[in-house]
């Protein structure tokens, strides 16, 4: 059950805070009893963030839900953590469809839950409203242009491992460079995506400030039974 303890609205901007009591995360919380709490943030695309502060000063762990490679370091470190569901259905039901944004705070049994949404009469408003300070790094042809390219160069590879993930620059030379290895311990064929993947280009850098900027990303790649792969780029 919630209870709802504050409603804000100014002209088209709104705010809900809310608490529920929920056993959902109770073992999580003794398994696990050095985090404190579980921070998930969603938007109208879903969700797509997830931040564990741990007890103490010891730094925060923080995961991209969104990304295909976090979610897979996620589960592999804590397991399954439940996402509510049901609960931003339920928040998400009283807000114009097109503008929201949510976070979640779990301690323990409770669950803290912040809705914003905002309608404007023109879009636009909204894109002002939440103005990126940054425009960030992309690939002209997109996942489509570069998983083909990985798997060709993967065509004859002995796969020890079906996890890749790798982190990398993209310089404001409109390259890509300095290839780090996170996940996968088969040097043959990690070797083999960095080979092709600096063969590309040119890349769209960052850009602040009207300048080009290095910025990093991270490449996960996925090998399928049939020894396809499938490829997941996150721009940092």
């Amino acid at each position: 059950m919630g209870v709802l303890i504050n409603c804000i609205q100014a002209q088209t901007f709104k705010k809900f805070d809310t608490v529920f009591l929920s056993g959902e995360y109770n073992d999580f919380f003794q398994q696990y009893s050095a985090i404190r709490a579980i921070n998930i943030d969603a938007e109208r695309k879903g969700f797509i963030s997830l931040r564990l502060d741990k007890q103490g000063n010891a730094a925060s762990h923080y995961f991209d839900i969104s990304f295909e490679g976090d979610k897979y370091l996620l589960r592999k470190e804590y397991g399954e953590i439940p996402l509510p569901t049901a609960l931003l259905e339920q928040l998400s039901s009283r807000v114009c469809k097109q503008n929201w944004y949510a976070s979640f705070r779990v301690v323990t049994d409770t669950v803290f839950s912040h809705l914003r949404y905002y309608c404007p009469g023109d879009s636009q408003d909204w894109d002002r409203h939440f103005e990126s300070v940054r425009n960030g790094i992309s690939y002209p042809g997109g996942i489509k242009e570069l998983e083909p390219l990985v798997q060709e160069a993967l065509r004859n590879a002995v796969f020890h491992d079906s996890i890749y993930l790798l982190r990398a620059i993209v310089s404001p030379d409109k390259t890509i460079n300095h290839f780090e290895v996170l996940e996968g311990s088969n040097k043959m064929v990690t070797d083999s995506i960095i080979a092709v993947l600096e063969k590309t280009g040119p890349w769209h850098p960052a850009m602040q400030g009207g300048r080009l900027v290095k910025s990093y990303l991270k490449l996960f790649i996925r090998v399928l039974p049939d020894q396809r792969i499938r490829l997941y780029v996150q721009y940092l």
